[in-house]
């Protein structure tokens, strides 16, 4: 009996993380491919509301303690910055909400299915569905509804990297064609309307999975694969340059090219204004830090870098305990964990690592799933001992 209700638990759990990742992508098609429709958007926010009730239920089913414990810690860190007063309420409030609502639900679903292998065939399912909602919302976005060349698009370029990071882990395992052809279409679609950051990611993916986690024997193909996964890119931008002619201002409009041609790819002066003015908030209070969201600019002007974020957040001394802490989780993570742990691990920490880049730790649930993934390790390597 207790062991038909772990399967059916770890069943609902992987259906609302599913679930989940069918909202955000379906969220973004209706919001930029569909014009915003409120109908539609209701709809949809219904799904995220049974995909969150199926995690919370489940969790409070087999883990009600270790649930509402994290729950509390998050907004207790919330409720200190709140009495601190250094950061806008409306801001504190959306985060607060995003953080317990959301990403510490996920997290622990994630910590909850004890069967990893479960989870990731469940995310390789769906990974070309979600690829196709994204490509199709890029062609409604830049092609039929005539937004000029020259946009790109974060939000979207972010939410493939998870889809295309689980493709091309499974190509790297087992080399199906198809999946080489969805992968590929992902990449391509990423790279030339997509950002920078998404990108990076994509690369610090294939080496983390190449050099930490495919057998020795399967390296050489990961290598092939690499060239001929860059070559048909390679040649798709080469066309395009071709076709533009000595309308170089066409070939330079998508954003990847035009700051590689300009040698600007890993230059924002955008970027660099925020760390000057973060880092002069810092110095003066470099010790106990601000608390969340503690003298942000605003929503979107927060410090787009996880290193900022956390000494800006907690102090010079809290900020770099939590990352030498997670530091260590993740060297522990990569040597004592099985397979499947492993390969969820290289995904979900190359896509938490776009904090490095862009985006805010408290609605990043690729970072949130991390934490959890190492806690999930550490508790089983503590009980072992």
């Amino acid at each position: 009996m207790v062991s038909d209700f772990s399967i059916d638990r770890e069943r609902l759990l992987c259906f609302g993380i599913v679930l989940y990742y069918f909202w955000q992508s379906l969220n973004l098609f209706i919001q930029k491919g569909l014009f915003g429709q409120k109908i539609l958007l209701g709809i949809n926010y219904v799904i995220l509301i049974v995909a969150i009730f199926f995690i919370v239920l489940s969790s409070l089913k087999n883990r009600t303690v270790s649930f509402m414990f994290m729950e509390l810690l998050v907004f207790a860190v919330f409720f200190i910055s709140y009495v601190l007063g250094n950061a806008d309420n409306k801001i504190l409030i959306y985060n607060l909400i995003w953080s317990l609502g959301i990403c510490i639900p996920l997290g622990m679903a994630f910590a909850g299915i004890d069967d990893k292998e479960k989870i990731y065939r469940y995310l390789y399912i769906i990974s070309k569905h979600l690829i196709a909602i994204i490509v199709l919302t890029y062609i409604l976005e830049f092609k039929v509804w005539n937004v000029y060349l020259g946009e790109y698009d974060m939000v979207l370029s972010y939410t493939a990297l998870l889809p295309c990071t689980i493709l091309c882990n499974e190509v790297l395992e087992h080399i199906r064609i198809r999946d080489v052809v969805w992968l590929v279409i992902g990449l391509g679609m990423n790279f030339l309307y997509g950002c920078r950051g998404a990108n990076v990611c994509f690369l610090l993916f294939f080496v983390l999975k190449v050099v930490l986690d495919i057998e020795s024997g399967k390296k050489k193909y990961g290598i092939i694969l690499c060239g001929l996964i860059i070559s048909i890119i390679g040649i798709s931008v080469l066309i395009i340059l071709i076709n533009s002619g000595v309308n170089t201002r066409a070939a330079v409009g998508y954003r990847v090219i035009e700051k590689l041609l300009n040698g600007e790819f890993f230059k924002s002066q955008g970027r660099r204004d925020l760390y000057d003015y973060y880092f002069n908030i810092f110095m003066q209070n470099p010790y106990l830090g601000w608390g969340v969201c503690g003298k942000w600019l605003d929503s979107g002007n927060y410090p787009h870098n996880f290193l900022v974020e956390v000494v800006l957040s907690f102090g010079i001394i809290g900020g770099l305990g939590i990352v030498l802490v997670l530091i260590i989780g993740v060297v522990i993570m990569f040597k004592e964990s099985a397979k499947a742990e492993r390969m969820l691990m290289c995904i979900y920490l190359s896509n938490a690592a776009s904090l490095l880049l862009s985006g805010t730790f408290l609605q990043n649930t690729a970072f949130y799933i991390t934490v959890a993934l190492i806690i999930g390790r550490l508790r089983k390597r503590e009980a072992y001992f």
